[in-house]
């Protein structure tokens, strides 16, 4: 009975003859003696997945139930046949009770939140996103469980209508969720952003247009790349005043790849009007209440109206730099090109340096970067502390050896929420037994946690 329940839901994950569900072999080694007990990892991917605490006991032992199943399944051809080892055809069992919490209905409400969270995006005061992330213009049956509305978007110029007529960021981003691509809600949400710029009085309209531009701008720095133009000065992915060539008291261990000057031009980068000059708003951003111009992939008004034709040159007179783009005429429709691009390039082939660490591909690296930071939110939200610290870095090699395999998984999954979320619940740095415990010795586990 019990091998039935589990073959079952090995069906229902999609996991049994599957190589795709396999663990990534630098996963690590599962169920070392610091691992905690299955039912204890229920409990706490529960929580991690769908938001909340098991309703009863009885889920936790069907879940646990499921775990030691599995684990027998594993072990069944090498008790037969001692030479045989563990069946490579039968998954992790952490992966087949991550899976089945996944499908849970409970999974988008509880990730939709997390998103726009991680996005920053405004729920009260004047810049405040409350009808165009608060509320939805579409039915769940109108391309949004199926994901056909994330895909439009993703696969067409922000310029082309949706066939389905207008809808909200809200609906996007549920929609993604089911469609498991976070990258369309990253491109959509730079638009709903400038679409609400911080008031502006008793200032000279070039004075409110810079200031509206760096407010936009330090918001896109830290949700999307979690850098800080300030700090590239002593810290970028060339050097840091933190770094030492002995690896024992090195602190500082950055991602590999010159990113600062494959987006910048310099590692440490540009003057930042710049690097911010996209976040155009004056004479691009037009009233909500008139039809005239351009609401992306016809979403619903609440969320912005733009006019990106005929537009003169910055009135600030700055000449844009930020990945591929440049110039005096940039808005957001570029910036989202350029991600497009960069979000493809990656899905597409991965990363590409050379031996020295030069990224030919700016966009690439942009979109790149935005991938690790997603990669760092949903760690920090699963384990509790981030996998950088304050100067935007990781401060030990294990923390960055975990961020550059999530971030490659991550990006190679064509950034799929769901894979990442199981990618952390299989690593060793989930559901560890408490340090009184003491196994394996008193520190034997790196410093990941708080670095």
């Amino acid at each position: 009975m019990k091998r039935a329940l589990v073959a079952l839901c090995l069906a229902a994950c999609g996991a049994a003859g599957d190589d795709s569900a396999a663990p990534p072999p630098d996963a690590g080694v599962p169920f070392t003696e610091c691992d905690g007990s299955d039912q204890a990892f229920v409990r706490q991917a529960t929580l991690a997945v769908l938001g909340r605490r098991p309703r009863s006991q009885a889920e936790v032992n069907l879940h646990a139930d499921v775990m030691a199943g599995v684990r027998a399944l594993s072990a069944a051809p090498e008790e037969e046949d001692p030479d045989a080892g563990p069946d490579p055809a039968v998954p992790d069992p952490r992966e087949v009770v991550a899976r089945a919490l996944l499908a849970d209905p409970g999974f988008v409400d509880r990730w939709t939140e997390h998103v726009m969270d991680a996005l920053k995006v405004p729920r009260i005061e004047q810049q405040s996103q409350r009808t165009c992330y608060g509320a939805a213009a579409r039915a769940p049956d109108e391309g949004i469980e199926d994901g056909s509305l994330a895909q439009f978007a993703r696969d067409n110029d922000a310029r082309e209508g949706d066939p389905g007529g207008r809808f909200t960021m809200l609906d996007l981003l549920r929609s993604s969720l089911h469609l498991d691509d976070l990258s369309i809600v990253y491109r959509a949400h730079l638009y709903a952003m400038v679409s609400r710029p911080i008031p502006a009085a008793n200032v000279p309209p070039v004075q409110a247009e810079l200031a509206r531009r760096e407010d936009f701008g330090l918001l896109f720095d830290a949700t999307y790349l979690n850098r800080d133009l300030v700090c590239l000065g002593c810290h970028n992915s060339e050097f840091s005043i933190t770094f030492h060539t002995d690896p024992a008291v090195n602190r500082h261990w950055p991602l590999p790849g010159s990113f600062e000057t494959a987006i910048y031009g310099d590692p440490i980068g540009v003057e930042p009007e710049r690097a911010h000059a996209a976040f155009r708003y004056d004479g691009f951003v037009v009233d909500p209440l008139t039809d005239e111009g351009i609401r992306p992939w016809s979403w619903d008004r609440a969320c912005g109206t733009f006019d990106p034709t005929g537009l003169e040159p910055d009135p600030a007179g700055v000449d844009g730099k930020l990945a591929s783009l440049s110039g005096d005429q940039l808005t957001v429709f570029d910036l989202d090109a350029a991600l497009r691009r960069g979000f493809d390039s990656l899905a597409a082939g991965g990363l590409v340096r050379d031996e020295a660490g030069a990224i030919a591909d700016p966009d690439a690296a942009m979109a790149y970067l935005v991938a690790a930071t997603i990669v760092e939110g949903v760690w920090r939200e699963l384990v509790g502390t981030p996998l950088t610290i304050a100067n935007y870095f990781p401060r030990n090699q294990e923390a960055r050896d975990v961020l550059l395999g999530l971030t490659d998984r991550f990006v190679a999954s064509r950034y799929s929420l769901r894979e990442l979320l199981v990618d952390i619940l299989t690593s060793d740095y989930f559901n560890r037994l408490p340090p009184e415990a003491g196994c394996g010795g008193p520190y034997a586990m790196p410093a990941i946690y708080d670095p």
